[in-house]
């Protein structure tokens, strides 16, 4: 049964989602979309689909890193865990594929859950502090600029300060989270959490493994944002300046960070979409361009996903019931293997 706090959770992620496809699909010409697919560039399909993978593999890469104070393990085990997650997060609600990631690696490596989610929680802030650097001369082109007006600077002040945020949690963090101040005014359960991000970062003392994960995170998201540029190649858009796939990237990855349906339904099609619109690309090639690369991540991550969770030989109801025990709805101790 799931609890109210988890049904209201789902349910702000579903108005929000439903919400998202209405600004979408708003005003837009089903049949001149439907108009596009015949004449997509099928060869760039099949170019993107190991592109997709090398993807993955990056990730798998750079988790190696984030786990290797806890225990070495191969490239293939951390892939295999990481895309079950992500097939997780494509069709259930509540973003459980980031416990279901972690309790596949613990499961089959016998380490503790916790660990394996305190290295998923510091991946999260290497993804936001990697972002940044990308979004900070972005901010700086002259047509980025000149559109996004006096936000542009409201934007580019927030960014220092989340990195100034990030450089005091890492050297400082556990002194100020622990004075006697911050126990007074900070809500034991908010506390418990700023703790546990500050001990996953602070577990990378070796610099040459923090040099790594930050290379790896530059290389994942430049990545990524090539992804997008070359995916313009399939409704034939061109003449776009290549900084393009890394404004698409980044307004999509702020979309999915906000709660959403099973999929991200609806924060991937709008955002990307609003993307295309800066280009002044037609709002219907816009909207094919998200559904089609939307459909092409979700078929890869499914598939694969599958495969690999039928590989790994558990239950996502296994799962399931210890990420409840982990939200503390349920007695019991998630932290074991």
């Amino acid at each position: 049964m799931i609890s109210r706090k988890l049904q209201i959770n789902i349910g702000i992620g579903i108005v929000l989602s439903a919400l998202f496809l209405f600004l979408a699909f708003r005003k837009i010409n089903l049949s001149e979309i439907g108009g596009l697919f015949p004449h997509m560039n099928w060869s760039l399909i099949l170019l993107l689909i190991p592109a997709s993978f090398f993807l993955f593999v990056l990730r798998a890469i750079r988790w190696y890193f984030l786990m290797k104070s806890i225990k070495r393990i191969t490239i293939p085990s951390l892939f295999s865990s990481i895309m079950v997650g992500f097939m997780i997060n494509q069709t259930l609600p509540l973003r459980i594929g980031e416990f279901v990631r972690a309790y596949s690696l613990s499961r089959k490596e016998k380490i503790k859950v916790t660990e394996c989610l305190g290295t998923i929680i510091t991946e999260r802030i290497f993804d936001l502090f990697t972002l940044l650097l990308i979004l900070i001369p972005l901010l700086f082109i002259p047509a980025v600029a000149q559109k996004l007006g006096n936000s542009s600077t409201y934007i580019l002040g927030f960014s220092l300060l989340l990195f100034a945020v990030f450089i005091v949690l890492y050297f400082f963090g556990l002194t100020l989270i622990e004075n006697q101040l911050a126990v007074k005014l900070i809500p034991e359960k908010i506390r418990q959490i700023v703790i546990d991000i500050i001990k996953g970062l602070q577990s990378l003392k070796n610099p040459w493994d923090v040099l790594m994960l930050l290379f790896f995170s530059f290389i994942f998201w430049i990545s990524c944002g090539y992804f997008y540029y070359l995916s313009l190649g399939i409704f034939h858009i061109s003449g776009l300046p290549l900084w393009s796939g890394f404004f698409i990237l980044l307004l999509i990855a702020f979309g999915v960070a906000l709660p959403s349906s099973p999929g991200y339904i609806g924060n991937y099609h709008y955002f990307a979409m609003l993307s295309l619109e800066f280009f002044n690309i037609p709002k219907e090639i816009a909207l094919g361009y998200a559904i089609f690369t939307h459909v092409l991540q979700t078929v890869f991550i499914v598939v694969v996903g599958l495969v690999c969770l039928f590989f790994e030989g558990f239950k996502i109801s296994e799962a399931w019931t210890r990420a409840k025990v982990q939200a503390g709805e349920e007695p019991g101790q998630a932290n074991t293997p």
